[in-house]
């Protein structure tokens, strides 16, 4: 019951955050659409073409940090570590993420301008125990950063092809801290870009109505 009763409070928080991003602005001056959240959503997706000559900004790279800074955890505990390499600022940690990743994820991702590895605390502080809702809250907290870098104009590519054992070691992460995934970030190169049609899966494989299975066809 706790547990239902937290997922339920940590649910609304996040769309009282979405509201407030929507209304406020608090990182980036947007439309006055009431649509701009949906609107960032669906400009958002996973490219290979970045372009190596346009640079993130100082300013930008804080807006992203708020932006995951504010999303919501289980007991507050903030489980998430995003290890940030600038490839102009800080171009040896960038090659040392760089060196990480697969093969096939390097040829594309060496234009991005930032290489962000994102780590989970897996030891909760409040309960002095694993915490089996660290890696949910990193999840989380790394889709705000996707969100508000669309916000920004920039595109973001999530990466699970990394050797997890080789940056452990080299950025020197503690033993309860496990990296998740490496984020490249920077401009999209529009002169190499090829889109793809999104392919979603349809709402009733995913989406049920009180019980297991359980579809609704007005859900459209």
């Amino acid at each position: 019951m706790k547990i239902q009763l937290y997922t339920l409070i940590a649910m609304l928080v996040a769309l009282g955050l979405a509201i407030l991003i929507t209304k406020k602005h608090l990182f980036y001056p947007l439309s006055s659409s009431t649509n701009v959240l949906a609107k960032i959503l669906e400009q958002r997706y996973s490219g290979y073409s970045f372009d190596p000559l346009k640079h993130v900004t100082h300013n930008q790279i804080i807006s992203l940090i708020k932006a995951a800074q504010l999303t919501p955890s289980s007991y507050n505990e903030q489980p998430w570590n995003f290890i940030i390499s600038d490839k102009t600022t800080n171009p040896e940690a960038y090659n040392i993420t760089l060196s990480s990743l697969a093969e096939g994820n390097k040829k594309w991702a060496k234009d991005a301008q930032l290489l962000v590895v994102i780590a989970t605390s897996i030891h909760s502080v409040a309960t002095n125990e694993p915490n089996q809702w660290a890696q949910y809250d990193t999840g989380a907290a790394a889709f705000s950063m996707t969100i508000q870098a669309t916000a920004l104009g920039l595109m973001t590519h999530q990466m699970a092809g990394f050797d997890r054992s080789k940056i452990t070691e080299l950025l020197g992460l503690p033993k309860d801290v496990i990296p998740m995934s490496i984020m490249a970030i920077g401009y999209e190169d529009l002169a190499r870009s090829k889109i793809q049609p999104r392919r979603r899966k349809p709402i009733g494989d995913n989406f049920f109505q009180g019980m297991w299975g359980i579809t609704n066809s007005n859900w459209k």
